[in-house]
């Protein structure tokens, strides 16, 4: 038997082996897990005398649970011996073994007892030699033979693969001497170490996570061994570590894992790229600190990048908030903790983020528990001045409070760092702090911390302090004067007097957005777009939003108090200032350029409280009327609306039909503004743009009650000719409201009314839409109004004659002819007919749906006919004299409208609510949202879903409901009680399902109830049972896969066979 593929793994498995620092053979784990799957493992045991019918049993027992053992017995060439360990139920976990062990699985007790008993039996007197155990003595000598030396070379490099597998974080483990670390040579040097009051600290080296990889890709990790073998010394740093790694913050350092190895505790972390911030300091600032401009010159404070500081202390701040205050639900937990040793030693400096470090001396207590502790050995630079007295040398206990002092500390460095020249300032500002006082037996001590002795601070830094902020307030510096202002208070004697880090955490926050806003406000002041209205009311909101957030984060924890809260405002401020950017490319003082502005705006405003939000729009008011009126004495803005200006921020009030436009509001006259710029530009869609002059509306047929008119009949006058010539249309109204004063929004509505008019232009089996011949745009109502063509009939090459036919929505042939059976006009609705239009229509929405858009608009009102006469003329009967035949109603041919809001089925699509028909009045209104589902309408029109596929399937099941009774939706509806509260909208739909669509069978039978009962019930056409509210519109590619596969199954496919039963001709063909 050969054994080619037993050679080809043992040379990959040699290739594998790596040297540790002690010059110790191993293969990483994750490398033999990569390279022993399981068809391979089936391979080196087809190759053994292991029974056929065990190996596949074998192979994924060693996958599971025993390949370091498999690989041992691999490079032993005695892979079959993995029988053994497996029948004795021996796996990875048992090893390190001794050789005793190893002797016991391969069964040498075993044999050797049975060749005592066979010895013993020969050496009975009742027996005699005659040589029957001859065979089995021989065989058992053979297999006792080699066990010595397969035992003993097992345990040799069965270490091999025992190295420990530090790639993710494991609970703490205690590794034998002999087993090898996989940390790789060389050895660090001792400019690699760093020995700290408790511990030593080097740089390690693991292998990379995948063979073959380059060293560059070995992952760099800190190893901290601590001094004191005490294993409470240890546990109170992991516990501190293990707790503060369940909040998976970004600024508190991860704990790779630890181990306890020849008696000494390790902890493993990763690699900061920039070093601690002790370095940081003594040295130029790091590209990631450093303006774009300056990177790769000469460092100078002026290139200093001072924001990423500002919010690298942020980060820093959160980091000891959430040790401060340290909460977890999952756990159960609320501890109050201190880290009792901030400098910037113990804070690294990964990217542009400060993390904090070095827990030994941390604690943390129960909530209700003392939190201070007595103070230990730390840095005297850094030292809270109530930690120590200086005369008597006696220290006391300490909290959280030394904490913020040695913060602030650490924040006056920064500062200097900053506004200094880097690291001659954190020089200079050192040298400033020398200080002589009395201590210890009257004897002179000299310091440079930021205190005096217990009970004064020091006098340079009191000085440095002042200096600052008279330079800061000189120069205008919003960010500075806070930061000095917080350093003060954070460096106040008193512990009881510093703020909490919660509240040094909101003005941090505070600051940085200050520092962020610098640039913005330089950006108003320049902009040569000072003097248009619009962009003086975004400018004077953003003063005042910047002058009151400082003080009021100092004292509402509401504000600033969560770091999504911070990033949104950051994010609106980047916003704003990337939209001044691109302003100063525009000269002209064009309205629809700052609505950008204004949204931005909004969000910074959002973050203030709603009274300081009225304050706000007050202030700005008043301030533009001053304005105005020295701009009108000088002749400079001339007439102007400010107080319609501002009502851009607040709620805009109702407006008539056609309204004028000085009585508009800003944002409505932004928005007929963007949607008149996009209709000037030049048009690439196969949709024509008209003139509104080239289209006549018609008057509107007299209003009857329950009707919804959906569309207008117009005459079209023909491009090509100046005068005379017109063809009839439907013209189609698309409403739009002031949200289109934000041009991403105009343009995405725009761009999809395009797109949709041109899917409807497009060929497509089962799809029933009108031919769109343009479009036109009406301001002074604000709305499209979409031109299609009368349906070219079958073998013609032209549209229908509209004077010959009449155009009727289903509505209204259900509201005229109200039965099935009308004896007195001799009129059938064959149920045939109802059939396959229930197809046809199912048919096109589907088709629609898989195309990738979603309608939005389904109803009965928006499914029209085209027709000469709505019914087949009677006549004698022949064969009954006396008889009219009954007339038939004409059902054949419907097409879908309404497409005004349809969108793309896709997830984050921005989704316009739609809206009533032509008119908009009330009952219109009302009647069409009885169409849409009630999670989309929202309980009292809040708290509304996102539009998505069910939702179309939900108004066609309720179309579908309408073709089986025969009657409009209104007359299926509960009815209001005459007493009690009013109905809300799911109770209405749960009357339709419980004791509409059940009636259906009576009427259609149970096979369409039952379609009808699956648009209908949302649980019905999901697997999953129900959707996902939470995310923004459209659905998700499973969800949409899961909806139409469940339709086309049970409601399609269904309607497709009662309509070829029921109807003699060949209906449409299924897409």
């Amino acid at each position: 038997m050969t054994l080619e593929e037993l050679n080809h793994l043992e040379e990959d498995i040699r290739q594998r082996v790596l040297q540790n620092r002690d010059d110790q053979d191993f293969v990483p784990y994750c490398w033999l897990v990569d390279l022993l799957e399981e068809e391979r493992i089936r391979k080196v045991l087809d190759e053994t005398k292991i029974e056929v019918w065990r190996r596949p049993v074998f192979a994924a027992a060693i996958r599971a649970d025993a390949m370091r053992i498999f690989g041992t017995l691999v490079l032993m060439k005695i892979p079959h011996l993995m029988s053994d360990f497996i029948t004795c139920e021996v796996t990875d976990g048992y090893l390190p073994m001794n050789i005793e062990g190893v002797q016991e699985i391969l069964g040498k007790p075993r044999f050797e007892g049975r060749l005592r008993e066979i010895r013993e039996e020969q050496q009975s007197e009742r027996r005699k030699k005659d040589g029957s155990y001859d065979e089995e003595i021989k065989d058992l000598e053979a297999r006792i033979a080699p066990i010595d030396g397969w035992a003993t070379t097992f345990v040799q490099k069965q270490f091999i693969f025992l190295s420990p597998d530090f790639s993710r974080s494991r609970a703490h483990r205690t590794i034998f001497d002999k087993r090898p670390l996989p940390f790789l040579r060389p050895r660090p040097s001792d400019t690699d170490r760093r020995e700290g009051h408790f511990g030593e600290v080097s740089e390690e080296k693991l292998p990379p996570p995948i063979f073959g990889d380059d060293g560059q890709k070995s992952l760099s990790v800190i190893r901290k061994q601590l001094k004191s073998r005490v294993i409470n010394k240890y546990l109170d740093e992991e516990r501190c570590l293990r707790l503060l790694n369940v909040l998976s913050h970004p600024n508190i350092l991860e704990l790779f894992g630890s181990y306890t190895y020849s008696g000494a505790h390790n902890f493993l972390f990763p690699m900061a790229n920039l070093g601690d911030l002790h370095d940081l300091l003594e040295h130029a600032p790091p590209p990631a600190f450093l303006t774009d401009s300056s990177r790769g010159t000469a460092s100078s404070a002026s290139q200093i990048k001072e924001e990423a500081f500002y919010e690298a202390a942020c980060g820093l701040a959160s980091a000891l908030e959430k040790l401060h205050y340290y909460s977890n639900e999952d756990l159960k937990l609320d501890l109050i903790g201190c880290h009792h040793d901030l400098k910037p030693r113990n804070i690294l400096v990964h990217d542009s983020k400060f993390i904090l470090a070095d827990f030994g001396l941390s604690t943390m207590k129960d909530s209700i528990a003392d939190p201070e502790t007595l103070a230990r050995d730390r840095d005297h630079y850094f030292n809270p001045p109530e930690a120590q007295d200086y005369f008597t040398f006696e220290k006391y206990p300490v909290g959280p409070p030394s904490d913020v002092w040695s913060f602030g500390c650490i924040l006056a460095v920064l500062l200097a760092y900053m506004k200094d020249g880097g690291p001659k300032g954190v020089e200079a500002f050192k040298e400033q702090r020398t200080h002589t006082f009395r201590a210890y037996r009257n004897r002179p001590l000299t310091l440079k911390s930021f205190h005096a002795g217990r009970g004064q601070i020091n006098p340079g830094v009191e000085k440095w302090l002042a200096d600052k902020l008279a330079k800061a307030k000189a120069d205008g510096k919003q960010a500075e004067i806070a930061l000095v202002e917080l350093i003060h208070d954070m460096l106040t004697i008193d512990p009881k007097d510093r703020p909490e880090i919660r509240q040094v955490l909101r003005r941090l926050r505070c600051i940085a957005l200050y520092k962020i806003a610098e640039p913005i406000q330089e950006a108003y002041k320049t902009s040569a777009h000072g003097h248009a209205l619009e962009f003086l009311v975004e400018k004077h909101i953003f003063s005042q939003w910047l002058d009151r957030i400082g003080p009021i984060a100092k004292d509402d924890s509401r504000v600033l108090g969560t770091e999504e809260s911070f990033i949104e405002l950051r994010r609106a401020l980047s916003d704003i200032y990337d939209e001044l950017r691109l302003l100063s490319d525009i000269t002209t003082n064009d309205r629809p350029l700052f609505t950008r502005l204004r949204h931005s705006n909004e969000l910074l405003l959002s973050s203030l409280a709603w009274e300081t939000r009225m304050s706000v729009h007050r202030c700005v008011e008043l301030e533009l009327l001053s304005q105005e009126s020295s701009a009108k004495d000088e002749g400079e803005l001339g007439q102007s609306h400010v107080v319609h200006d501002l009502a851009l921020h607040a709620s805009e009030p109702q407006v008539s039909d056609v309204p004028s436009t000085a009585s508009l509001s800003y944002a409505t006259r932004v928005a007929i503004a963007n949607m008149a710029k996009l209709m000037n530009e030049s048009n690439n869609s196969s949709i024509p743009k008209l003139s509104q002059e080239a289209v006549k509306l018609l008057p509107l047929p007299q209003k009857r009650k329950g009707s919804v008119p959906t569309f207008r009949l117009a005459k079209l006058r023909e491009a090509k000719h100046e005068i005379g010539i017109e063809r009839d249309v439907l013209v189609e109204e698309m409403q739009y409201n002031r949200n289109v004063a934000d041009e991403t929004v105009a343009r995405t509505l725009f761009d999809r009314m395009v797109n949709v008019l041109g899917r409807q232009n497009q060929p497509m089996a089962n799809f029933r839409a009108l031919r769109c011949s343009g479009f036109y745009h009406e301001e002074a109502r604000r709305y499209f109004g979409l031109v299609y063509d009368y349906p070219i009939p079958e073998g013609s090459n032209t549209s229908t004659d509209s004077s010959q036919k009449k155009t009727v929505q289903l509505a209204e042939l259900m509201d005229k002819h109200d039965r099935v059976l009308d004896s007195q006009e001799d009129l059938i609705i064959p149920l045939g007919d109802r059939y396959r239009l229930a197809y046809e229509l199912v048919a096109a929405v589907y088709a629609f749906h898989q195309a990738g858009w979603i309608h939005k608009n389904i109803s009965s009102y928006n499914i029209l006919f085209f027709q000469d006469d709505h019914s087949k003329e009677g006549n004698v009967d022949p064969n009954t004299e006396g008889y009219t035949r009954f007339k038939q109603l004409l059902l054949a041919s419907p097409y879908l409208i309404g497409f005004s809001h349809a969108r793309p089925n896709e997830e984050n699509q921005y989704s316009n609510r739609t809206s009533a028909g032509v008119g908009n009045g009330d009952e219109a209104m009302r009647t069409l949202r009885a169409y849409q589902h009630p999670s989309y309408l929202g309980d009292n029109d809040s708290h509304r879903a996102p539009y998505r596929t069910a939702f179309d399937y939900y108004s066609l099941g309720l179309v579908l409901l309408e073709i089986g009774y025969w009657k409009p939706l209104r007359k299926l509806l509960r009815q209001q009680p005459k007493e009690g509260p009013e109905l809300t909208r799911l109770e209405k739909a749960e009357h339709l399902r419980r004791r509409r669509v059940p009636g259906l069978a009576a009427y259609m039978g149970d096979a369409y109830a039952a379609a009808v009962a699956v648009c209908i019930d949302d649980t019905l056409l999901l697997s999953s049972g129900e959707f996902d509210g939470s995310r923004p519109g459209g659905d998700s590619d499973a969800e949409r896969l899961a909806v139409d596969r469940n339709f086309e199954n049970l409601v399609l496919t269904p309607l497709e066979t009662l309509s070829r039963a029921m109807w003699s001709g060949p209906p449409p063909q299924k897409d």
